[in-house]
């Protein structure tokens, strides 16, 4: 018994502090790098023709102008369009990740992800300060940029989103600034799970004095004298 738990302890250890540790995240911008390098290519081609264009326009000559513009639109709502699907991936996957962390480690139940902010209270209950998790504003910008586009079909940029560092000063969403969006904050998912991982870590299996003092001050509000003899009984026999 005194073996099998020692063992258990220091295997759950050992499991919980290399979980996910060689993980990466897929990269949809990579799997569709071909797409985006035709289209920057095509836009960079009309750019040129629509710069022609205005030229002959300017001398009083036929232009294509208006065709040449569509064409452009065309090509900028494609690139958005690919870009909403890679941030809306970005978040999917480290909901994904978050939610296995949560389950192995704290036996989360699927009831619990509700919302990326009903983990707050359920964390703190267990003294870890979900806001204080590395990168947590910064992943929390990016739960916000995809509710917006899986749940909004509105092209202007909300006031919640214009306080990000890539949509201020703008009032349409575009391609450039999700573009921006995810190279800065893809990887910083990778440091909020390794922070919270260590926080769960040390809920989990360190002790100071002053934790172990409040833990025994808590059973003393709820045993009996007996109970605690018991108690102390119990744990000398299974330590």
């Amino acid at each position: 018994m005194e073996e099998n738990i020692h063992d258990t302890r220091e295997l759950n250890k050992i499991g919980l502090y290399s979980y996910l540790e060689e993980y990466e995240y897929p990269n949809l911008e990579n799997l569709l790098e071909s797409a985006i390098e035709k289209l920057h290519a095509e836009f960079k081609t009309v750019t040129k023709e629509y710069t022609e264009e205005i030229e002959k326009e300017d001398k009083g000559e036929f232009s294509n102008v208006p065709y040449i513009e569509d064409e452009i639109f065309s090509i900028q709502d494609r690139l958005l369009s690919i870009y909403e699907m890679i941030i809306v991936n970005d978040y999917k996957e480290f909901e994904l990740i978050l939610k296995r962390l949560l389950k192995a480690s704290l036996d989360f139940e699927e009831k619990d992800f509700r919302s990326f902010n009903n983990l707050k209270p359920i964390l703190k209950d267990k003294g870890i300060k979900f806001s204080e998790v590395k990168s947590y504003n910064d992943i929390n910008d990016l739960r916000k940029v995809n509710n917006h586009i899986k749940h909004s079909k509105i092209v202007q940029i909300p006031n919640d989103l214009k306080q990000i560092l890539e949509f201020k000063n703008e009032e349409k969403l575009s391609y450039l600034e999700l573009m921006q969006f995810h190279k800065r904050v893809k990887d910083l998912r990778y440091g909020f799970i390794s922070d919270l991982k260590e926080k769960i870590f040390s809920h989990l299996y360190e002790f100071d004095e002053n934790r172990i003092e409040n833990i025994a001050s808590r059973m003393l509000k709820r045993m009996d004298s007996n109970h605690i003899g018991i108690l102390i009984k119990k744990l000398k026999e299974l330590k």
